[in-house]
């Protein structure tokens, strides 16, 4: 049996000033999905995870989180 991916989940975040950090999960089916919901980020949104969860080549389930950091970079002033 080949490993193969069953469902996966991205997890968003951005701050609001009222409730803080909130996080949004958006589940999808495909990696095309994933690529498609991560170009269309809201305002202040960012991807925080990605959850994988599938099988490995015995069968077993498996869960494979993938964990981003984000920064701001500014321009140089002159």
């Amino acid at each position: 049996m080949a490993a193969k991916i069953d469902t996966g989940v991205v997890i968003l975040q951005r701050w609001d000033s009222c409730q803080g950090l909130v996080e949004q999960r958006i589940s999808f089916n495909s990696i095309d999905e994933l690529f498609a919901r991560c170009l269309e980020l809201g305002p202040g949104e960012t991807v925080n995870r990605v959850v994988l969860d599938g099988v490995d080549a015995d069968g077993a389930q498996r869960r494979l989180t993938l964990a981003f950091q984000a920064a701001t970079v500014s321009e140089p002033t002159s």
